[in-house]
């Protein structure tokens, strides 16, 4: 599976689930709402300078995602039982080199792929603090995508992204097979696929 294929339901998550200072105010349906179309605009600002400068874009959507994706749940949820095994120093370094792979991969999708139009379809709360936000997303070639959004309440009532999937795909179970297929490429060498992760990612 090349890298674009991946990540095409992240570049759809960063535009959609974007944090403000009021975030704990609304439901995770209005923030969707409210959002998206604010940094759509950010994402054609910054898009046609990529090829020369990177970093740009990749640091604008870094500052975006930090507040709402629970990147430790997420990179718990792919290392799978193997998280219970690893020391703190191993999921620290994991869950930074998960969030570093997934800036740097989606960004470079985004100025392939480009979406034009995010229309909700429904919201269900999952009690006692999450949401199940579906969206339908539109490209500019006339693709289009059902995204569910699992998401929930941190500890300060903002909202946060703990999974995504795409047309019934369910990433973060994804994310997790292809860790579990590298330990058993590595011999249960936990510190070693956690050092390969990025080439992993990448397809290299």
């Amino acid at each position: 599976m090349s890298r674009h294929a991946i990540f095409n339901p992240l570049v759809v998550l960063v535009l959609l689930i974007c944090s403000t200072p009021a975030q704990a105010e609304v439901g995770a349906e209005q923030l969707v709402s409210d959002i998206s179309q604010d940094v759509l605009e950010r994402v054609r600002t910054y898009a046609p300078t990529y090829d020369n400068d990177p970093m740009v874009l990749q640091n604008e959507l870094l500052q975006l995602l930090d507040p709402v994706i629970d990147f430790e749940s997420f990179s718990r949820g792919v290392m799978g039982a193997y998280y219970d095994q690893a020391t703190p120093a191993q999921r620290d370094k994991f869950m930074t080199a998960f969030k570093a792979t997934l800036v740097d991969l989606y960004t470079s999708t985004l100025v392939i792929y480009e979406l034009t139009k995010v229309s909700l379809r429904e919201t269900v709360s999952v009690p006692p603090d999450g949401a199940r936000v579906s969206v339908d997303v539109f490209t500019r070639e006339d693709g289009s995508y059902v995204v569910q959004y699992n998401m929930r309440r941190d500890a300060s009532g903002r909202w946060v992204a703990r999974n995504i999937i795409l047309d019934g795909v369910n990433i973060g179970l994804t994310y997790r097979n292809q860790f579990q297929s590298a330990m058993e490429a590595e011999n249960q060498d936990l510190g070693r696929v956690i050092e390969l992760w990025p080439e992993l990612i990448d397809g290299r």
